[in-house]
């Protein structure tokens, strides 16, 4: 089992592989959009959710031996949880890294400025930190995984954005955005728009 649960699609006998997981794919661009958007806006909701209304006032847990409690078991799985649930967040930076890229391309001037000791000091302890750190936590996986990370990170960036803003709508106001897109289904959507305008400005 071992075997076939590691084997990889382009390893083997195709008679030989087994189908370990299968579901819906998304049949056009659209769609994709459309799903990515969906599980950024319930993820961010169920961190910005009432805690009180989802357990039922009259359920009991079972008394049963609990294993003794660790400190870092609760911090993990607050790490965990905050991973999950604010991750979309995480796209703002990837859409000012399009705007700062196209004022560059334009104006022919650096948008961050880096003259000078004072930010030099702070920037460059920076820079090797984070490289240091993206390689230690990138080291067992693969170049192709690395960059298609990168890529899913900067294509649904506008979505999940957009998820952000229906999230904090719904927070405030207890309703659905009435501008959430349904136009996923037809084929075609306006959530396509962001990307391709930023590419054809590139």
């Amino acid at each position: 089992w071992k075997g076939y649960y590691f084997r990889k699609d382009l390893e083997g006998e195709e008679a030989d592989r087994i189908r370990l997981a299968e579901g819906a794919v998304p049949e056009s661009v659209a769609a994709a959009l459309a799903q990515r958007k969906r599980w950024a806006k319930g993820n961010f909701q169920i961190f910005l959710r009432n805690k009180k209304s989802l357990v039922d006032p009259e359920w009991t847990p079972p008394q049963v031996e609990l294993p003794p409690k660790r400190k870092i078991n609760k911090f993990m799985r607050w790490v965990f949880f905050m991973n999950l649930t604010v991750y979309p967040i995480g796209s703002f930076p990837a859409i000012f890294f399009f705007y700062i890229t196209d004022y560059f391309l334009y104006t022919g001037q650096a948008a961050i400025y880096t003259s000078g000791l004072r930010l030099l000091m702070a920037l460059v302890p920076k820079i090797v930190a984070q490289s240091i750190l993206s390689a230690l936590s990138n080291r067992t996986v693969d170049n192709d995984d690395v960059l298609r990370s990168q890529q899913t990170w900067f294509s649904y960036a506008f979505v999940h954005v957009m998820a952000v803003f229906e999230t904090i709508y719904w927070k405030i106001t207890g309703k659905e955005a009435a501008w959430a897109n349904t136009g996923a289904l037809g084929g075609n959507s306006i959530m396509e728009l962001p990307n391709l305008l930023v590419f054809l400005a590139m």
